[in-house]
């Protein structure tokens, strides 16, 4: 139902269609079930009461996730009993716009895209603090304790995060061709007889892996990195690359930097490689044995043997 004008009946039966996709909605954002239910109940009363102001929807299906959406910001700040005070997150600021209709753009805008990506690019210690703190909305004390470090030592760990993640939100941070072409792997081999625990393929025949190894190929890479040449965040890495480097598929050239142990054939230059070698073959074939040819060609034409339109190169290659 794209257009549809409302009234009361009408409002209700629109909806009805949505009961399930909006608790979905609200599960895949607040995770626990309780809340869940909470949330999509009151995402289905704004709808319901929004529907009388308005007299003619055009796309009902946009206008549905929009009020979602704006249900689901102001149900976030109702929860933290105040305003967000971090001032490189972007969502506090935006989720204070007066306007609806630009709440579609704002839970995709290009800041908070940036911010969760650099919140991603942290260290582990960095990260974790940051998630607790403003995700989790840990205090800083309650943050020691579970971490078993002083409180201090939270505080400093939180101001160079925020200092790391407002550098980072000012830069460009470019991704390597892997992010949108990975490479995919043919067939594997090895010397020597295969370890206990399999074959070549069974460490490289996830395309995770592969392109791993093809990252730091050419030379050696941070986890941070080989994060940023396939374009995904560093924490999603960082255990298998050291379960690479462990089995000698990378080697630690030097701390925190990894090569590839590997030898990795591209097909493509593999053909300019064998194509150009043809060249060069042919290129000294012609010049030691262009004479001697010659000379069968005359041998053969003298003989009376039938060669199709007299073509030389044909009989050659015969």
């Amino acid at each position: 139902m794209d257009s549809i004008s409302k009234n009361g009946k009408e409002a209700a039966e629109a909806i009805r269609s949505y009961v399930k996709p909006i608790f979905g909605f609200a599960l895949n954002r607040v995770k626990q079930r309780a809340e869940a239910e909470d949330l999509a109940q009151e995402i289905m009363l704004q709808l319901l009461k929004s529907f009388s102001g308005v007299r003619d929807i055009r796309n009902l299906d946009a206008y549905v996730w929009t009020v979602a959406r704006y249900t689901w910001v102001n149900w976030l700040k109702k929860r933290t009993h105040a305003p967000q005070a971090f001032e490189i997150n972007g969502m506090s600021e935006l989720s204070a716009a007066p306007s609806r209709e630009p709440l579609d753009r704002l839970l995709v805008t290009e800041a908070y895209r940036e911010l969760r990506r650099e919140v991603a690019f942290l260290s582990d210690i960095h990260r974790r603090i940051v998630v607790m703190h403003y995700y989790e909305e840990l205090k800083i004390g309650d943050i020691a304790i579970a971490l078993k470090i002083p409180v201090n030592t939270v505080k400093w760990h939180l101001s160079e995060a925020k200092k790391k993640l407002r550098k980072g939100m000012k830069r460009m941070r470019a991704t390597g061709t892997l992010s949108v072409n990975p490479v995919s792997m043919g067939e594997m081999g090895h010397s020597g007889s295969a370890g206990r625990l399999g074959e070549t393929n069974d460490f490289l025949g996830r395309a995770l892996a592969q392109n791993i190894v093809y990252a730091a190929y050419h030379k050696a890479r941070t986890v941070h990195q080989i994060a940023e040449e396939l374009g995904m965040p560093p924490s999603l890495l960082d255990g298998e690359v050291r379960h690479l480097a462990e089995y000698n598929f990378l080697i630690q050239t030097s701390p925190g930097k990894y090569q590839s142990n590997t030898i990795v054939w591209d097909l493509f230059e593999l053909a300019v490689a064998g194509h150009q070698f043809w060249q060069d073959c042919a290129a000294e074939v012609a010049d030691v044995h262009f004479d001697a040819l010659m000379e069968v060609r005359r041998q053969v034409e003298d003989s009376g043997v039938y060669v199709p339109d007299d073509d030389y190169n044909f009989l050659l290659w015969t």
